[in-house]
């Protein structure tokens, strides 16, 4: 990649990158299902490897060429049970993980930036009725691997004031779930606390003491925190009519450390959803000429009240922040 840059002086500076990632991946999977007291049982295993190389050559000096090599090797096993007691539906499963994780730098093995993990995630689903109620209460825990563009050890030039660079030593993110859902008729609620572990985010730093013009985007593990979610959806049928109201509210205890000491960004976030508000005339005149059936108004009207996430800053805050869930999660990450 060639980037040429004009200062507001008229300076001239031209900067030549080339980068390439090569990946290789072998997955295999097997399933096993039988019934069981009148229920199911389900097991099996799962396995991949994944052998992943980058290489960044910056042939004008101003960052550090990269050589680096990636090998992992993730084995995992987990049964699940399912069974009805009358009106009752209950599941119960457990899955074990283990991850070995080898880093290379110029061919050579390095044993601080290489690592194993091994973690225990236990799952329950429990679905019963009260009355006209249907009552559903469930646990999971769930793991986010980091991509291996942000275990990159190198540092990327974005442009003359902003470099970019990855984290060998992210730990992967650990999600703890409990939720309770509430369905009468057409009213449904909903209630989930989640306990989030080492969630990843970005942070703006100065790239050194000599230049502090220059900003380092970076990637870390972000303090243990906790979050509630409480919403409750509205959706009656009149006639043809089908309006959907969602008022929801988010509440984090979120804090880290900045510049000036520790930020707690904990301030709920309101949201008001209105879906399908929409209505019909049968028939409408015009100049004593009636016209078929027509839709008169529709609108899709979201209001958000709050802010749960920090505006962006380069003075050593955070700049962006994402939780699990699989957004990193792909077959090469």
């Amino acid at each position: 990649m060639h980037t040429k840059e004009i200062t507001n002086t008229d300076t001239e500076m031209n900067v030549n990158t080339f980068n390439k990632n090569d990946g290789t991946l072998y997955a295999a999977k097997l399933i096993v299902s039988y019934p069981l007291w009148q229920g199911n049982l389900s097991f099996g295993n799962e396995y991949s490897h994944t052998n992943r190389t980058n290489i960044y050559i910056n042939n004008e000096g101003i960052l550090n060429n990269d050589d680096s090599r990636i090998k992992e090797n993730s084995t995992s096993t987990f049964i699940d049970y399912t069974h009805s007691f009358g009106n009752v539906d209950m599941q119960a499963g457990i899955r074990y993980e283990n991850v070995r994780f080898n880093y290379y730098e110029q061919g050579k093995y390095v044993d601080e930036q290489s690592r194993t993990f091994n973690n225990v995630f236990p799952s329950l689903n429990i679905n019963f009725p009260i009355g006209k109620t249907q009552v559903q209460l469930s646990y999971s825990s769930e793991i986010t691997h980091p991509s291996y563009d942000m275990l990159r050890s190198n540092i990327y030039y974005s442009n003359k004031y902003t470099y970019q660079t990855g984290n060998p030593f992210l730990k992967p993110v650990i999600n703890q779930n409990l939720a309770l859902s509430v369905s009468y008729k057409w009213i449904n609620f909903n209630l989930t606390y989640n306990r989030t572990k080492d969630d990843i985010i970005q942070v703006c730093e100065p790239y050194s003491d000599e230049d502090p013009t220059i900003s380092l985007l970076n990637i870390v593990n972000a303090k243990p925190y906790d979050n509630i979610t409480s919403a409750i959806t509205l959706s009656p049928t009149i006639g043809s009519w089908n309006p959907q109201l969602t008022a929801q509210v988010y509440k984090q205890w979120f804090k880290i450390d900045g510049h000036d000491g520790e930020l707690t960004l904990s301030k709920p976030r309101f949201v008001i959803e209105m879906k399908e508000w929409a209505f019909h005339i049968a028939d409408r005149y015009s100049d004593g000429i009636a016209t078929p059936l027509q839709k008169i108004s529709k609108t899709n009207t979201t209001r958000h009240c709050g802010s749960r996430k920090p505006e962006p800053s380069c003075n050593n805050e955070i700049t962006n922040s994402s939780s699990t869930a699989s957004k990193w999660n792909s077959a090469l990450r």
